[in-house]
């Protein structure tokens, strides 16, 4: 393989990574959006409800408090806990190549040909290992804004 055909893999794989890391961002900016929704609505709903009815009525309660109440609180933190998850990603992700080991190569003599293939190769296996990362991240979003949205028929339930 010419030097060409290595630098253009090495491009190709290293714009990879950066598509990967806008989309892990976008993903976070809207986190932080059904994170706010889920506010808005538990605020909204909650200051529709008097404190009287929380308290008194009911056939079913957990610790003096009516089990749909539960229910719709248990929606709301479980929505913040899935917006929050998606910012504290457990796993690390790799964006980015370290200069230093191009400079190490060089120093080392090893040839610009080998050093885009191994730059290459590297973008590929943090490619792999951020896609994991990333699905993640999705799916909590995805569980935060289900759970956010399921608050609305939760509420009515309260308010009934």
């Amino acid at each position: 393989m010419s030097e060409s055909h290595r630098k253009l893999a090495f491009e190709i794989a290293l714009a990879q990574l950066r598509s990967q890391k806008e989309d892990l961002r976008y993903a976070r900016n809207q986190a932080g959006m059904a994170a706010a929704l889920s506010g808005l609505i538990a605020t909204v709903f909650a200051g529709l409800v008097e404190p009287s009815q929380i308290i008194v009525r009911g056939n079913y309660f957990f610790l003096s408090v009516p089990l749909d109440v539960w229910f719709v609180t248990s929606l709301f933190f479980g929505s913040i806990y899935y917006a929050a998850m998606v910012g504290l990603a457990q796993r690390r992700c790799i964006f980015e190549l370290l200069p230093n080991f191009i400079i190490l190569q060089g120093d080392s003599g090893i040839s610009i040909e080998t050093t885009y293939r191994e730059l290459a190769m590297d973008c590929d296996r943090y490619f792999d290992e951020n896609e994991s990362v990333i699905t993640e991240a999705r799916m909590n979003l995805w569980r935060s804004v289900v759970l956010g949205c399921t608050q609305v028929p939760a509420w009515m339930l309260v308010l009934v």
